[in-house]
């Protein structure tokens, strides 16, 4: 019997967050979300003065309307995304991917890119570009503790207190290096150039999440990438319940 408790402490014992980052299917959406969070925060210094330079927004209660088109889009979604990415529908990885190529054509419209030679930014691209930079956060942010989990397999749940430390560290990360890519970009170059950088960052990574699919592939769980019915961690035995 003490044998069989020592047993299951051990299976109870956390995995260290070494061993998370020497996953690369860990990682490759650890970065993603990272990505994910520091695309909305690149736009914070920079696209009040490019919508004051191109005339769509001449004032801050303008500027404070156009930058709540992501913030309610990402709400609204959240909920929506949330249900989709479940293993037995879409799954976490399409969505996560998706939403970074939704984020992608956000920079790639919202510059807009030189690369696109568009005369001019009319404020139907604008809210279309806030749009999918509102949707693709959400969808490639959501799923992001699941798809995690899942590329641990079996030792998931001794995974979890190491995952969310690593998902708080990247998501602040993002929160931190969005302003600082965004300002320096910008003044360096412009906000058009700098958002078609950010557009290949995100193209490169994306690659990069499809690739660790293929030389790393995650293995099938013993659940088959089905959820498991919750159950109580330590039931009692039968002896120590008639004992008592």
């Amino acid at each position: 019997l003490d044998v069989h408790r020592l047993g299951k402490e051990e299976a109870r014992t956390d995995v260290p967050m070494s061993t998370l980052l020497r996953n690369p299917q860990v990682m490759v959406i650890a970065l993603a979300s990272m990505l994910a969070n520091s695309d909305y925060a690149f736009l914070e210094p920079t696209l009040g003065n490019h919508l004051q330079r191109v005339g769509l927004a001449s004032d801050p209660e303008r500027i404070g309307m156009l930058f709540s088109v992501s913030s309610i889009t990402y709400t609204l979604s959240c909920p929506v995304i949330g249900v989709l990415a479940n293993r037995e529908r879409f799954g976490p990885r399409p969505m996560i991917v998706t939403g970074l190529l939704m984020q992608l054509l956000g920079f790639m419209l919202i510059g807009p890119s030189p690369l696109l030679r568009l005369k001019s930014l009319q404020m139907g691209q604008m809210v279309t570009s806030l749009v999918l930079f509102g949707v693709g956060e959400s969808m490639s942010m959501t799923p992001v503790m699941d798809d995690m989990m899942h590329s641990c397999g079996d030792s998931a749940d001794a995974c979890v207190n190491s995952l969310s430390s690593l998902m708080a560290a990247s998501f602040s990360l993002g929160q931190m290096m969005g302003p600082l890519t965004g300002s320096a970009l910008t003044s360096r170059f412009s906000f058009p150039w700098a958002c078609t950088v950010m557009a290949l960052v995100l193209l490169i990574h994306t690659s990069l999440i499809m690739l660790a699919e293929v030389w790393n592939p995650r293995r099938l769980t013993k659940e088959g990438g089905k959820y498991m019915e919750l159950t109580p961690l330590n039931p009692p035995d039968a002896e120590s319940a008639a004992a008592d």
